[in-house]
């Protein structure tokens, strides 16, 4: 069978671990708001796992020191948890993966805190659209190329780019199996055929400025727009590829 396909047994726990991690999601989101931090929200993040009977994906990946990845404002992806205070109108994309009975589950989502510009609302909120219209684009028959086509289509009419460098990706007993699942750079009809019982961590990560160029800061993880300039927004789900199109299990 292809390793990339699923079997039943594995695809239901992969949706029962799909819920543990929504629920856990809509908890760290309520903490969220002006006045906290992201070493909070990591530390919450730990209790909430354990509390769950689930490991954390993200601590101790390749040397990863967190729970979660904080990034706040123009941190792209893999930032480090700080005390850094949240304060109105800053965005904070939560990236989190737990492990349940031996499969990967990812999930991500950038938060507005308190009041955001109406600008800032539209970039958050096209992402999500980008995300969205990728799962859509998720379906037996379809090419990767058709994902990423679909991610850039939500982003048409603003000043907004997709992060070309980091990608989404095939998920099950690794954290990140294949295909590569880019947001830019492929076409409609390019790559990989999806078939179903395929399972995809399909990600829309954007920056809110004319181009998507980034740097790595000296922890060696944590990315940012370059020169710090542009906020940076990410939305992932987990999905499973069925007969009939994409199923969504990172939901509660």
């Amino acid at each position: 069978m292809n390793g990339l396909i699923k079997t039943k047994g594995e695809l239901e726990i992969i949706r029962e671990g799909g819920k543990i991690l929504a629920e856990i999601f809509l908890e760290l989101e309520k903490h969220v708001i002006v006045g906290a931090n992201s070493f909070e929200i990591d530390k919450y993040a730990n209790f909430l796992c354990k509390k769950h009977g689930v490991k954390p994906a993200f601590l101790g990946y390749k040397g990863f020191p967190f729970t979660i990845c904080a990034n706040l404002n123009e941190v792209v992806v893999h930032g480090f948890s700080n005390k850094i205070i949240f304060k109105e109108g800053d965005i904070f994309g939560l990236d989190m993966g737990i492990i349940y009975n031996g499969f990967y589950l990812d999930m991500s989502s950038t938060i507005e805190i308190g009041k955001v510009t109406e600008e800032v609302h539209r970039f958050v909120d096209k992402t999500r659209t980008s995300m969205t219209q990728g799962i859509a684009a998720a379906k037996p028959g379809n090419r990767i190329g058709d994902v990423s086509a679909a991610m850039r289509e939500g982003l048409v009419g603003d000043n907004f780019q997709l992060m070309r460098h980091f990608v989404g990706h095939g998920i099950g007993r690794s954290l990140h199996e294949a295909p590569e699942i880019p947001g830019d750079g492929m076409e409609k009809g390019e790559g990989l055929t999806i078939e179903p019982g395929m399972v995809f961590a399909i990600e829309s990560i954007s920056v809110m400025g004319p181009n998507n160029e980034y740097e790595v800061s000296k922890d060696g993880w944590t990315v940012y727009t370059k020169n710090k300039k542009y906020l940076s927004a990410l939305f992932e789900h987990t999905a499973i590829i069925t007969e009939n199109g994409p199923e969504i299990v990172t939901v509660s």
